[in-house]
């Protein structure tokens, strides 16, 4: 993880998806040779689950230390646990600046957990974190990060990208899959094409297998995105959060869900810009 402490830090709510999110951690802590960290605020939404199920905080202790137990007896990873009282926005953030994590994995369970971690709520975590972010839903990761969709637009806001890629290349072997902003006018072309090839360029001197291939259209670049994401049997999609990667609203309005809640489920790799 580059410039942080080798940690990953998961937060959890004892979902499905927070689940997914630990044994996604489990597997990046091999690759990296990483530790876990496993997260839990407690906020209204515990103090309500706790009282419908007749549960005391301890209980919540006694379920993180379990789930500790198990990682570093099954998989041989440092595992650490951490409860804070307080909101899920502020203290998920706080928490990795504290503890220096190099990544953040959540797990974005739509409306079946009991914590709200769903839609703009994950956003409003993603866009504050001192350092990316994988979101993933319930999907498992399979074999590992093998394939990687690498949106591509005029922004020169992609050498983040292009860290994260080669790191993932090299734990995961890794092939890159440029996709790239189909548009008309002929100085935006001219940028991006710029932009494309120095990309390729970086891919190529590191060694990183790579492949490209511009949208049919200028509209609607999410949804070819994910069209191209799902016929290259994406593993992971790595997104800047702040420069217009999709359209314009992207961030602040209902195209996030489009994303992160893709229907084949495919982890989405969240870069703010540094």
């Amino acid at each position: 993880m580059p410039d942080k402490k080798n940690l990953i830090l998961i937060p959890t709510d004892f979902s499905e998806a927070c689940n997914n999110a630990i044994e996604h951690g489990i597997e990046v802590a091999k690759a990296y040779g990483a530790e876990i960290c496993i997260l839990h605020i407690i906020n209204k939404d515990t103090k309500v689950y706790l009282l419908k199920n007749k549960l005391n905080p301890e209980d919540l202790d006694a379920r993180l230390e379990d789930i500790s137990k198990r990682i570093k007896q099954e998989h041989k990873i440092k595992t650490s646990v951490i409860i804070r009282i307080g909101s899920i926005y502020n203290e998920i953030n706080k928490v990795a600046q504290e503890i220096n994590a190099g990544l953040i994995i959540l797990g974005a369970h739509g409306r079946t957990g009991f914590q709200k971690l769903f839609g703009s709520s994950i956003m409003r975590i993603v866009l504050h974190a001192p350092v990316p972010s994988i979101v993933v839903q319930k999907r498992g990761l399979r074999c590992g990060y093998k394939n990687i969709i690498f949106p591509v637009n005029e922004s020169i806001e992609y050498h983040q990208k292009l860290e994260w890629a080669a790191k993932l290349h090299f734990a995961f072997q890794s092939k890159v899959h440029i996709f790239i902003f189909k548009e008309d006018d002929p100085d935006m072309k001219k940028r991006i094409r710029k932009v494309t090839s120095a990309i390729k360029e970086e891919l190529l001197s590191k060694g990183i297998e790579f492949e490209e291939q511009e949208a049919e259209h200028e509209s609607n670049f999410s949804k070819q995105l994910l069209e191209y994401s799902v016929s290259k049997s994406a593993d992971l999609i790595m997104i800047m959060t702040n420069n217009d990667e999709f359209e314009p609203h992207f961030i602040v309005g209902a195209e996030e869900e489009k994303v992160i809640y893709n229907t084949s489920q495919i982890p989405i790799l969240c870069i703010n810009p540094s």
